[in-house]
């Protein structure tokens, strides 16, 4: 997996690509590994990427508007 690593990295930075797929775009390129090694590497770098992307994601997020506010909570008739 090592020479294929630095292409994974890569394909994963343009899409979010599943194991399966990388494994298949692997394969046509002369790789003999295993699909469980593909999808740990892959994993492993899914939460990499997720981490750095993860700060200004939650930096955009608004808190929930108090329950007085809020339209999607019945109140009953009188």
């Amino acid at each position: 997996m090592d020479p294929y690593k630095q292409i994974v990295d890569e394909w994963l930075e343009e899409a979010p690509y599943s194991a399966l797929r990388i494994l298949e775009k692997l394969r046509e390129m002369g790789f003999d590994g295993g699909y469980s090694i593909v999808k740990a590497y892959v994993s492993s770098r899914k939460m990499d990427l997720n981490e750095k992307a993860s700060p200004r994601r939650r930096a955009t997020r608004r808190p929930p508007a108090p329950a007085s506010e809020r339209r999607d909570i019945c109140t009953p008739r009188r």
